[in-house]
């Protein structure tokens, strides 16, 4: 029976999507869910509207610290639609998989004829927090930003210019003055590395 209304349902997703009409979207996730492929046309307007929103907000971006700007940014909308994603979409793979789709679309933007900068502002965004910390800000407070970026740099597709981009700002600034600072930052690209390659694969 919902098989013979499903072009209907799929007609009218793209403005529920767009109006962010969480009740009416869980609803018809629920009708669709069922049916072999039905969520297809819903996954791909979720895509389509998380990435349109999330260039919206890096366009923004201009002025001082740009760098915490564009984290600032990028995370208001990972944690806005993975929670459309969990409590409208029930965590659903095809929607789990847009997500990733369209935010991995929007850190690694290409502005204007040049190659993406997230990998740079991200660099220097973790060489702040931790020139903070040479300045006294708690390794605990620091650790809680830098979990933070890590969000982002999962969805970073030059990882290695990222580590290039981080160790050249460390050592023009002397951020780290502990050894456990330099092993958390191994590991923190190391663990996300493994993460990455297996999450995307």
């Amino acid at each position: 029976m919902i098989n013979a209304h499903k072009d209907k349902l799929h007609a009218v997703c793209h403005e529920l999507i767009t109006n962010e009409e969480r009740k009416d979207l869980r609803n018809m996730y629920r009708l669709l869910k069922p049916i072999p492929s039905g969520l297809l046309v819903m996954a791909k307007e979720f895509e389509d509207y998380v990435r349109k929103k999330g260039l919206d907000v890096i366009s923004t971006i201009s002025g001082d610290n740009v760098p915490q700007q564009f984290v600032d940014n990028v995370l208001k909308v990972h944690e806005k639609f993975h929670a459309m994603k969990t409590e409208v979409f029930m965590d659903d793979g095809d929607f789990a998989g847009a997500l990733d789709k369209a935010l991995q679309s929007v850190v690694n933007v290409k502005e204007g004829s040049g190659p993406p900068r997230a990998s740079e502002r991200l660099a220097r965004y973790t060489d702040n927090l931790l020139r903070k910390s040479a300045k006294g800000m708690s390794d605990i407070e620091v650790d809680q930003q830098l979990s933070k970026a890590i969000v982002i740099f999962r969805y970073i597709e030059d990882k290695d210019v990222f580590q290039k981009s981080l160790y050249l700002c460390i050592n023009l600034h002397g951020s780290v003055n502990r050894m456990g600072t330099v092993i958390w930052i191994q590991l923190y690209l190391g663990n996300e590395l493994l993460f990455c390659n297996s999450r995307f694969l």
